[in-house]
């Protein structure tokens, strides 16, 4: 017989309740492997001891012991021992229930959990704790800190609490050494002087007792710190405000200014500042190189550097502005829990999160008013990209800042005469942007590992793209012959001598601002390179052949939602398609309000079109705005389309096209006659 783990104690009622008892008991089930039910019932009933197995039997007869299940007797005696008590007594206890002198806060915030066992609060338990917090606390300056607090929860209330007690022990601890070594500097003074006084012991025992006039404290008033201090209630010196007697003076006749007379004594240069929430009398500013302000004093006069710096004959470099996230002040905290992550994409997710933590581009934190939960996306190199589902969080509280995303069609514009090609891509590249710290709050992710804050601009927040185009557009404007379209960026020139100077003011502006690039991603002075979907070399622009392969591979739509799905790729290269819309018109058709979906042979010869559309598409070139430019118009039943082409002042069916617009026409203004 193998060796059990622990043993069963007998019950003992006045130093135990039963629902420890019967906690215990699992845990000895667990570990010896005891499982079956009358296995169970047969450890209880010889382990509890003699007097409550009689009491059992009482409870039970005529019926036996062993005539009933394990759940059966746990219960009966679980009715016996812990009656139900009165819900409304519990209340009371509870909101009765204030902090004691000398009592910790952990200590009284856990004896407040005990009392809420049968007070049934429900949902509203955390809110009935925060509140016996606030009330209960028993120290004003935990309370004055607390009710300043706009939105306040019992965490966050607990974590204050414990914050400012830790803090003044600390205080304490630290006051408390420099008076035993302010205590052990007199001592050594005194025993070096040529004069010494000499105290009976019934004399020093009454200067124990001796209130000093000068401070009020109990100590003698020739040891007293306050021996040269000024009052500032007289200004006189060898006392403090608090110890001044010049109140009683002016009882017995004496004028006494009083505060705007102009007789009274008051010194320059000192005012009260609130420190900690207890007021200090301090002297002000004098050029001294010991000097307070407070932060609004200090943050406004810091203006954003805008001229190069040297020290010592060397560049400093500095990084880009932090962003900000505006979310509506009144808005209600979202929390969410973690959702659970696939066991195989797990390792992936834990090894990005600690280089999240590592790169200082995350940090763990143990409390979070607003949390949402991770998305992984899986990249094309195999590694994971964790993104925050914020749509469900801060994307609803907040104002999306508002800077355009440029048109695919704007950017290929500043190409024209370019030769060579260069492609630059930001190594993560959101969050290589600083978070101001009034928004961290609001981007924390929940994950099977915990909670972690981010300290940079991460992904998924609504407000990213704009914050990012809008500061990679600023860190690179004015530099001829590049694009940037977020973290990709196209360079290039018309001779391999500008595109190198291009590309160098680009890679310097890029190191100034600390940012990064991601080496292997890069391509230098390349003939041809993939931009956006898009195969640009000198000639022109042209669709990308994977992507053309994948439409040609379609399949034939068999509902709506696939037809959608088809379009929205075709429709991506709509620039190389003309009288696209007339193709497609009886697609488009299939697509109205309350028509009955019916693929018939019509339908069937516009999709086959329309791929072999795609594939005679010609090249568009680079537009030119110092050349020739004619523009070819036209209509039909479905669509008005036009088509910008022959720089060189000719035109025919031949000639090279700038670009193509279609535009599908509704019924109305197809016979519009105004």
């Amino acid at each position: 017989m193998s060796t059990l783990v622990g043993t069963v104690s007998p019950f003992d009622s006045a130093s135990q309740l039963w629902d420890e008892y019967v906690e215990m008991l699992q845990y000895f089930f667990q570990a010896n492997g005891i499982e079956g039910a009358d296995k169970k019932k047969a450890v209880l009933l010889s382990g509890i001891g003699a007097s409550t197995y009689s009491l059992l039997r009482s409870l039970l007869c005529p019926a036996k012991p062993g005539d009933k299940s394990y759940e059966e007797l746990v219960t009966v005696l679980k009715t016996h021992y812990n009656p139900k008590p009165s819900e409304i007594v519990q209340r009371f206890k509870f909101n009765s229930r204030t902090r004691k002198d000398g009592e910790t806060v952990a200590d009284y915030v856990a004896e407040l959990k005990k009392l809420t066992q049968h007070c049934e609060y429900g949902a509203t338990l955390p809110q009935m704790l925060r509140d016996r917090l606030v009330c209960g606390v028993n120290d004003d300056r935990m309370q004055r800190r607390l009710l300043s607090e706009v939105e306040l929860t019992f965490e966050k209330a607990l974590t204050i609490c414990q914050a400012m007690e830790s803090a003044n022990k600390n205080v304490r601890d630290l006051q408390g050494s420099l008076m035993e070594e302010t205590g052990q500097t007199m001592k050594s003074f005194k025993g070096s002087t040529a004069v010494h006084r000499v105290y009976s012991a019934e004399k020093k025992g009454r200067q124990r007792d001796t209130v000093c006039y000068r401070c009020k404290g109990q100590r003698a008033p020739e040891e007293c710190k306050f021996l040269n201090e000024l009052c500032h209630k007289c200004g006189k010196r060898g006392h403090i405000k608090r110890a001044c007697r010049a109140k009683q003076a002016a009882a017995g006749g004496q004028n006494t200014p009083f505060k705007g007379q102009k007789g009274e004594k008051k010194e320059k240069g000192r005012r009260t500042y609130l420190i900690r929430e207890e007021e200090s009398n301090e002297r002000q500013d004098t050029g001294d190189i010991n000097t307070i302000y407070s932060v609004s004093q200090v943050q406004p006069k810091v203006a954003p550097i805008t001229q190069k710096v040297k020290v010592n004959g060397m560049e400093v470099d500095f990084e880009v502005d932090t962003a900000k996230i505006h979310v509506n002040p009144e808005a209600q905290p979202r929390f969410y829990k973690p959702r659970r992550i696939p066991f195989a994409v797990k390792p992936l997710v834990e090894a990005e999160l600690q280089r999240l933590v590592e790169e200082k581009i995350i940090e763990p934190v143990q409390f979070a008013e607003w949390a949402a939960p991770i998305v992984p996306v899986k990249k094309t190199d195999g590694s994971i990209r964790i993104c925050g589902d914020y749509k469900i969080t801060v994307n609803r509280a907040s104002s999306v800042e508002q800077y355009p995303i440029p048109k695919v069609e704007d950017l290929f514009a500043q190409l024209a005469g370019g030769q060579k090609f260069s492609k630059l891509d930001m190594s993560h590249a959101y969050q290589q942007i600083m978070l101001d710290e009034s928004a961290k709050k609001y981007v924390t992710v929940n994950t099977h590992k915990g909670l972690y804050a981010y300290c940079r601009l991460p992904f998924g927040v609504a407000s990213s793209p704009a914050i990012f185009q809008h500061t990679m557009e600023g860190i690179l404007q004015n530099i001829r012959h590049v694009t940037v379209y977020l973290d990709d960026i196209l360079v290039t020139g018309a001779n391999d001598e500008e595109h190198l100077k291009n590309l160098e003011e680009v890679l310097r502006r890029l190191k100034t601002s600390g940012l990064r690039l991601k080496r292997s991603k890069c391509e230098f002075l390349r003939e041809e390179v993939i931009f956006l979907g898009h195969r640009i070399n000198a000639a022109g622009v042209q669709p990308v052949a994977e992507k053309v392969q994948a439409i040609q591979d379609a399949p034939t739509p068999q509902t709506v939602s696939e037809l959608k799905a088809y379009l929205g790729l075709l429709n991506y290269y709509h620039k190389f398609l003309p009288s696209l819309s007339t193709v497609l018109a009886p697609l488009h058709s299939l697509l109205k309000k309350e028509t009955k979906w019916m693929w018939g042979r019509e339908q069937e010869e516009a999709f086959v079109k329309s791929k072999e559309l795609l594939q005679s598409s010609a090249i568009l070139v680079h537009y030119d705005p110092t050349k020739p430019l004619i523009l070819a118009c036209d209509a039909s039943p479905y669509e008005d389309g036009g088509r910008s082409v022959s720089q060189d002042g000719r035109w025919d069916r031949q000639t090279d096209r700038i670009c193509i617009k279609n535009v599908k026409c509704s019924r109305e203004e197809l016979f519009s006659t105004g």
